[in-house]
């Protein structure tokens, strides 16, 4: 994630952004005391000292330049309504594309947006967030959850991450295989929902879990 978003800041600046535009946005980002946070986290993964102060204000000024909503959001002109809790964040599409970018994945995941829980960041330790994204699907009865042969559906899994893998080497980025299940997938008939969560582990050994 690291090299990635050392890479979004050059080409942020290859872009010819104005000198005047820079200083406001990064002086607010660096008041920040998240910041502080950002640079003992980055430190601890093996950032270069020299960068160490640089990314963690670019990180904090990326989150401050998001179009956070709060309270009710409106999705797909009002058909869809996100009620988010107290504190709770929601990123435009628009801004989660450019979020996804800057976490290390490719460019044209397409979602309605994003959130973020109260009390978190984009950014460092203990980092995590909510993909949200609507499929007209129509009716799925609660019976069909009890017929799907999750062995089948984790194999199905993994080899669609492993072709994915060719195109993220080809945009420079490193390689994400799914290990096997973090939580077995569960079908829970109160509130309609089919649970269940992935273990990932990088080339370089990064482990993450997709819920």
């Amino acid at each position: 994630m690291i090299a990635v978003f050392l890479s979004l800041l050059a080409h942020a600046a290859d872009d010819g952004l104005p000198d005047a535009a820079i200083p406001p946005a990064l002086a607010a980002a660096e008041a920040d005391p998240h910041v502080a946070t950002l640079e003992a986290w980055l430190s601890e993964q093996g950032a270069p000292p020299e960068e160490v102060h640089q990314v963690a204000v670019g990180m904090m000024a990326m989150e401050q330049g998001v179009a956070w909503q709060r309270g009710d959001v409106q999705l797909r002109d009002g058909a869809i309504v996100l009620r988010l809790a107290e504190g709770d964040r929601y990123a435009p599409p628009s801004d989660t594309a450019r979020i996804l970018e800057a976490w290390g994945n490719p460019p044209g995941k397409v979602t309605d947006g994003m959130v973020l829980p109260s009390g978190s960041h984009l950014f460092g330790p203990g980092t995590w967030a909510v993909l949200v994204h609507f499929e007209e699907e129509g009716w799925v009865d609660d019976s069909d959850a009890a017929e799907i042969d999750y062995d089948e559906l984790l194999t199905s899994m993994q080899a669609s991450q492993e072709d994915g893998n060719q195109q993220r080497r080809e945009l420079g980025l490193e390689g994400v295989h799914i290990t096997g299940w973090a939580e077995p997938p569960h079908y829970d008939s109160a509130s309609n929902v089919l649970y269940w969560a992935t273990l990932l582990r990088s080339d370089e050994g990064g482990v993450t879990l997709n819920y």
